[in-house]
């Protein structure tokens, strides 16, 4: 009977180190696969960023162009009273 224990244990052992071996390779291959996307990643965040400066520059273009059309009214009326077209 201690032989057939014995067989159990050196058949657990085996399992558990292929099982450790396959680990150590799933987890070389994540590291791989997290140091082939970092640059994916960094992208990402970059554009993320480029995004809110546009949200934001959009923001500001509604006022800036309403007051770029007041002046814009403003210098065409004073143009035509300095020269005559309006009396």
């Amino acid at each position: 009977m201690t032989h057939t224990y014995k067989d159990e244990i050196d058949s657990i052992l085996a399992q558990q180190r292929l099982h450790t071996e396959q680990i150590q390779e799933l987890c070389a291959v994540v590291k791989k696969i997290e140091t082939d996307t970092a640059g994916i990643v960094d992208v990402f965040q970059s554009l993320n960023g480029a995004f809110k400066v546009l949200h934001c520059i959009g923001k500001l273009a509604r006022p800036i162009g309403w007051i770029a059309a007041t002046v814009t009214a403003v210098v065409a009326a004073w143009a035509s009273i300095k020269h005559g077209v309006i009396k």
